[in-house]
C-alpha cells in the first residue's frame, strides 16, 4: 500500500497508482531473475509482451501483401500495360524516396502526441485501402498512385512501431523482442513470395487475381493491430504536468542534446556497413549469372528470408544474454563471408551458399541495431531516435546501390563483392568505439531544465 501521506500526480487516481508500483517492482524482480539465468527460448517467448506479438503478427501479413505486389508490379507495369524498364525504376525510385523521408516525421510526432498506435493503424488503414487499386488498375498513374499510397503508409508506420516495441520491451528482453518482430516480418515475406508465385501457376499468370490475394493479408494485418496492440505505457510516462511541461516542443532541435555519443556512434557504424550492403536483387542477377533458371528467381529470395527468419529471434535473444556488440560484429562478418563465397562461386549452388550467409546477417542486422538504438534512446525521444536511424540508413542504402552498381558497370561483380567486403570488414572494426549502453530510465530532459542545471 502507499503511505498515507503520498499523493498521485495529476491524472493518475491512487489505485493506478499503486497498480503501476506494483507492476514497476515485479518487472525489476523478473529482470534481476531472467537476467541472471539462461532461459530456454520456449520461455522467452512467454515473456514477450503481448503487444510485440501483436506488432510481429500483423508485420507478417502485411509483409505477405506487399511481397506480392512488389515483387509482381514491375512485371506487370511492363508486360500488361507496357511501361519501359527506366518508367519502372522511376517510379520505385521516387515512392521510395517518400517511405524514407515519411519515417523521420512518424517518428517526431509520435512523440510530440504521445501516441506510437494511432500512426500504426493510420499506416496499415492505408496500405489495405491502396491494394485493392492494383488489381483494378489500367494506366501507368493508377500504379504509381498505389504504390506510392503504400509506400507512405511503410514510412508512417516503420518508426512508430519500432519505438512502440522499445517503449513496451522489459529492458532484459529488447533483443528477443526486436528479433521476434523481424522473424515475423521475413518470414511472412517469404511466405507471400511462395503464394504469389502458386497463385500464378494456378491462373495461368494472372496478375489481377494475384493483386486480389494480397488485398487479404492487408486486411487482417489491420484487424490484428486493432484488438491485439495498445500503447497505454508510453502515455503514462507522462502523466503528470510537471512531466507534461518536460516534453520537447515539436521539431526542437535542441533535443538532439539528449541523445548520448554511444548512439550516434551506432548510427555511424551502422551506416558505414549498410554502404558496402548490395540489395537482394543483385543476388537474384548474380545467380541468374551463374546458371540460375529464370523460373527459380523467386527461390534466391525465400532462401535468404527463411535465414533471415531462423538468425533474428535466436541471435536477438542471445544479445539480450551477451552483448550486442559482439552480435552485430557477428553480423558484419557474416556479410563479408558472403561476399566472398559469392565472388568465388562455381556455380549457381555455390551461388545459394553465400545467399545463405547472406539472409543471416540480414536477420542480425535488421533487428540488432534497432534494440541497440532503443538502448541508447531517451524514453521520450524514441521516434525521433529510429527515424534518425532510418534516415541514416536510406542515406546508406542508396550509397550502396549507386556504388555496388557504378563497380559492377566497370569493374564486374566479382569486384563489387569484395568491395563490399572491405567495408563489412572495417565496419567490424568500428564496433569496438560503441561503447556499452546504459538504461536510460528518465524522460528526455527539458530545454530549460538543462540550462538552469
Amino acid at each position: 500500500m502507499l503511505n498515507p501521506g503520498l499523493h498521485p500526480p495529476a491524472g493518475l487516481c491512487r489505485r493506478d497508482l499503486e497498480r503501476n508500483m506494483f507492476v514497476k517492482t515485479q518487472s525489476l524482480k523478473v529482470s534481476v531473475r531472467v537476467s541472471n539465468e539462461k532461459l530456454p527460448l520456449r520461455q522467452i517467448l512467454r515473456l514477450i509482451p503481448a503487444t510485440v506479438w501483436g506488432l510481429g503478427i500483423a508485420t507478417f501479413l502485411m509483409n505477405a501483401s506487399t511481397i506480392i505486389i512488389l515483387g509482381f508490379s514491375p512485371l506487370f507495369l511492363t508486360t500488361a500495360i507496357g511501361l519501359s524498364a527506366f518508367g519502372v525504376g522511376l517510379i520505385e525510385g521516387v515512392v521510395e524516396c517518400v517511405s524514407w523521408v515519411m519515417r523521420i516525421f512518424s517518428g517526431i510526432l509520435s512523440d510530440y502526441f504521445r501516441r506510437r498506435k494511432i500512426f500504426i493503424l493510420v499506416a496499415y488503414g492505408l496500405s489495405a485501402l491502396a491494394r485493392p487499386i492494383f488489381p483494378m488498375a489500367d494506366s501507368v498513374a493508377w500504379i504509381f498512385v498505389g504504390r506510392l499510397l503504400d509506400r507512405i503508409a511503410n514510412g508512417l508506420q516503420a518508426t512508430p512501431r519500432e519505438a512502440l516495441i522499445a517503449d513496451i520491451s522489459p529492458p532484459h528482453l529488447k533483443g528477443a523482442c526486436f528479433g521476434l518482430r523481424q522473424t515475423l516480418g521475413t518470414a511472412g515475406s517469404a511466405c507471400g513470395a511462395l503464394l504469389g508465385v502458386v497463385v500464378m501457376e494456378m491462373t495461368n499468370s494472372d496478375f489481377r487475381t494475384v493483386f486480389w490475394v494480397a488485398v487479404i493479408p492487408a486486411l487482417l494485418a489491420f484487424a490484428v493491430l486493432v484488438f491485439m496492440t495498445e500503447d497505454d505505457r508510453f502515455s503514462q510516462e507522462y502523466s503528470s504536468k510537471k512531466e507534461a511541461k518536460a516534453h520537447p516542443k515539436l521539431f526542437e532541435w535542441r533535443s538532439l542534446r539528449a541523445f548520448p555519443a554511444s548512439f550516434w556512434v551506432v548510427i555511424g557504424v551502422t551506416m558505414l556497413f549498410l554502404a558496402g550492403r548490395y540489395s537482394g536483387t543483385f543476388l537474384v542477377l548474380w545467380a541468374e549469372k551463374k546458371g540460375m533458371p529464370l523460373a527459380y528467381a523467386p527461390l534466391v529470395m525465400v532462401v535468404y528470408n527463411i535465414l533471415s527468419s531462423l538468425s533474428s529471434l535466436p541471435l536477438g535473444a542471445a544479445s539480450d544474454r551477451y552483448d550486442r556488440r559482439y552480435v552485430l560484429a557477428l553480423g558484419f562478418v557474416l556479410l563479408a563471408a558472403s561476399d566472398i563465397v559469392l565472388a568465388q562461386a562455381p556455380s549457381f549452388s555455390g551461388v545459394m551458399v553465400g545467399v545463405m550467409l547472406w539472409g543471416l546477417q540480414f536477420g542480425i542486422i535488421q533487428s540488432i541495431p534497432v534494440a541497440m538504438v532503443a538502448d541508447r534512446a531517451p524514453h521520450g525521444l524514441r521516434g525521433t531516435a529510429f527515424g534518425i536511424y532510418y534516415l541514416g540508413c536510406s542515406v546508406a542504402l542508396l550509397l550502396a546501390s549507386t556504388t555496388t552498381g557504378w563497380i559492377t558497370k566497370n569493374y564486374g561483380s566479382v569486384q563489387a563483392f569484395y568491395a563490399s567486403a572491405v567495408l563489412a570488414l572495417v565496419a567490424t572494426a568500428g564496433v569496438v568505439l560503441i561503447r556499452p549502453a546504459k538504461e536510460r530510465a528518465t524522460l528526455a530532459p527539458s530545454p530549460k531544465k538543462s540550462k538552469a542545471k
